[in-house]
């Protein structure tokens, strides 16, 4: 029932009551009738301004670059907006199975330890947490092989870049690293309840920024915990050492494939092992 019906049956019901002012059981069952549904219609107002309300933090958060997703207890994503699943790199056709701490690198997660212990959220009765991590990033895999692979075409690049490496401090290891395969990234994670009423999915219901997921995970209309994420790419890598780098399988695997495009490419130009870390 929507707001329209329900002000046409509180207009109906007072009609009848002001026509049949003789009859006083009619009147009292009309009155509570009433009162029924102007309760229903303030639940659904204040249903609707809570909705407004949200979207209206979703675009602020977003003016300011940060993505917002809803998370239910297992890590499930409940809503994204098209900026968090930028930032993720998400494939919208597989999101309904994608949990969020299957996309925290390894090196990450060996880091975060006790803080994702058993993969559950707010632990120790917290309600808010803010943290710091990496994902694995195929836009900035693909973005340095064509960058690798630009520079071996032109000899004026690879001499600047024999040059800056000879220059180059140790620590830039790392850093390029985590330029190759990661994204580091932090998420603010608020504890809160939802409830999943049909106007808050019929708000999304013709998004093409905000979708919804595993809604079947929830309790219609009823309050659900879930966790709201600010999501926010860090302009500065998180520290990690080579030794801690090389141990995540995703980028020992993908270095060798790197070292081995090299020596490729170094055969067909001339040579510059100088990419390999």
């Amino acid at each position: 029932m929507n707001e329209i019906e329900i002000n046409t049956l509180i207009n109906l019901t007072q009609q009848i009551k002001e026509s049949v002012t003789d009859d006083k059981q009619r009147v009292k069952i009309l009155n509570e009738t009433n009162s029924i549904l102007q309760v229903i219609l303030q639940e659904k107002r204040n249903a609707n301004s809570n909705t407004n309300n949200f979207l209206n933090y979703i675009q602020q958060s977003n003016q300011n670059n940060i993505g917002i997703a809803i998370l239910n207890n297992n890590g499930q994503f409940i809503l994204t907006d098209q900026l968090t699943r930028s930032i993720l790199e998400l494939n919208i056709l597989k999101l309904e199975a994608i949990n969020f701490f299957s996309l925290i690198s390894k090196v990450s997660l060996n880091k975060l330890g006790e803080q994702f212990k058993d993969c559950c959220l707010l632990q120790n009765g917290n309600v808010k947490q803010t943290f710091q991590f990496t994902i694995y990033s195929k836009r900035n895999k693909q973005k340095s092989i064509q960058y690798l692979k630009q520079i071996a075409k032109d000899k004026e690049k690879r001499k600047q870049k024999k040059s800056t490496t000879k220059n180059a401090e140790h620590i830039q290891q790392e850093l390029i690293l985590m330029a190759k395969y990661l994204k580091s990234l932090q998420i603010t994670i608020q504890k809160t309840n939802l409830e999943l009423h049909d106007d808050f999915i019929e708000s999304f219901k013709d998004s093409n920024d905000i979708l919804l997921h595993n809604l079947s995970s929830l309790i219609p209309n009823k309050f659900n915990q879930v966790a709201v994420c600010e999501i926010f790419e860090l302009d500065q890598h998180l520290n990690f050492n080579v030794e801690d780098l090389l141990s995540d399988p995703y980028i020992k695997k993908n270095e060798v494939k790197w070292i081995k495009l090299v020596k490729k490419l170094s055969c067909q130009y001339q040579t510059y092992e100088d990419y390999i870390i």
